[in-house]
């Protein structure tokens, strides 16, 4: 008797978002297994934040369904909450707090000690030491805003972790670090959600790619189909963007 497949760990079924013809969103559909690392690839205002909300539960559909771990997220069930992780911007971080006074708040919320042990191995993986902790987030730089909104998604060791450019701003080592962290938590059974614009990151990170143009998934590839391409020597800026023409001309469908 033939095994039925393993469930994915997030799936995405025919989500929409927006109203009428003016579509963020318009019926899209992903699936993501446990251990994979997916990127989200596509032109400013092509969809990728506003995917990237709603498979938080940050965003609520008109139409669609997100689920999470057995559990559908837009009902914001406990365990779909304890599942996922999302990297805080930079940009919403309490600039008056101190990492550690941050690492507290964010720890507790999550119903974890307030002083979070277990975050300290993470932290100091990333260049965030006490010294480092002990300062107000005003006086962090932008990567070190980075690196402590990475950490923050991160704490609880959740199943599935979203994030939104949160790679941009990190210097080559810190890139490497993150990198190794990510590859770490997916040997877990664990999974991440990168959406970006940059796809030098994409192209070191992600076992696929899939591509959002016009409110829909117009392309998607493997690594190692990319890794095909770039050695035929395809510029891979180019074999997207083409995708994204052909799309474009095709009244995007898709």
């Amino acid at each position: 008797m033939a095994m039925n497949p393993a469930p994915p760990l997030l799936e995405v079924s025919g989500l929409c978002v927006g109203r009428g013809t003016q579509r963020i969103l318009d019926g899209v559909d992903l699936r993501i297994d446990g251990g994979e690392i997916i990127a989200l690839l596509g032109a400013n205002g092509a969809g990728k934040t506003t995917l990237a909300r709603c498979v938080a539960g940050l965003m609520r559909p008109v139409a669609g369904s997100v689920w999470l771990d057995g559990a559908r997220v837009d009902s914001m069930h406990p365990s779909s909450r304890r599942a996922l992780g999302m990297a805080v911007n930079h940009w919403l971080l309490p600039l008056e707090l101190s990492g550690h006074e941050c690492v507290q708040l964010f720890a507790r919320a999550q119903g974890q000690p307030g002083h979070a042990p277990a975050a300290a191995p993470l932290l100091l993986s990333l260049g965030l030491d006490a010294s480092r902790l002990a300062q107000p987030l005003g006086c962090y730089s932008l990567g070190m805003r980075q690196k402590l909104g990475l950490a923050l998604g991160m704490l609880g060791s959740p199943r599935l972790l979203v994030l939104d450019e949160s790679l941009s701003g990190l210097d080559a080592v810190s890139l490497a670090a993150a990198e190794a962290l990510l590859r770490a938590r997916c040997a877990q059974g664990a999974a991440v959600l990168l959406a970006t614009h940059a796809l030098e990151h994409a192209a070191r990170f992600a076992d696929r790619l899939l591509l959002l143009h016009a409110g829909r998934v117009a392309g998607a590839w493997r690594r190692d189909e990319l890794t095909v391409l770039a050695g035929q020597g395809h510029d891979l800026l180019q074999v997207l963007g083409a995708a994204t023409a052909i799309q474009a001309a095709s009244g995007g469908a898709g």
